[in-house]
């Protein structure tokens, strides 16, 4: 009961350093900002590969978000804030490496008529360039934004 009770002051004293999630992101890169926060501020973040969990999918959205372009859109626009916020860091530079590959990607799955691909990486970097020129309220600002 100590060893409990110990944890969970230990884990709500972290909690008020570090903060909580950031209310800036709507979706993805969430869990993301939170552990890269948590290393900068002293604490560890740990892999426990014998941990289950269930994802529970769709549960931050509304039941009509099955459009998996938009869905592509939002996570750019995340990648973004994320690449912004933690710019000076080699997680902020590796994110913002990824918008340039899928930039990549988009042309040559262009000239491969694979215009599906080419639709996916053109609309992560459409929603990249929206926080970059809007800021990062953009990202609730979306049809499928579930109560």
């Amino acid at each position: 009961m100590v060893n409990c009770l110990t944890k969970c002051y230990d884990i709500k004293t972290s909690f008020r350093k570090i903060g909580f999630f950031d209310d800036s992101i709507f979706m993805y890169f969430e869990d993301s900002d939170l552990s890269l926060r948590t290393r900068l501020a002293g604490r560890g973040v740990a892999l426990v590969t014998s941990a289950g969990y269930e994802h529970i999918g769709e549960g931050s959205t509304s039941p009509a978000f099955d459009n998996r372009l938009e869905k592509s859109r939002l996570w750019g626009q995340a990648c973004a804030y994320f690449a912004i916020k933690h710019s000076s860091l080699p997680e902020g530079r590796t994110a913002k490496r990824k918008i340039r590959s899928y930039r990549r990607k988009s042309i040559i799955n262009l000239f491969a008529l694979n215009f599906d691909r080419a639709s996916y990486y053109r609309n992560r970097v459409r929603g990249w360039s929206e926080v970059v020129r809007h800021g990062p309220s953009v990202m609730f600002k979306n049809a499928f934004v579930g109560d």
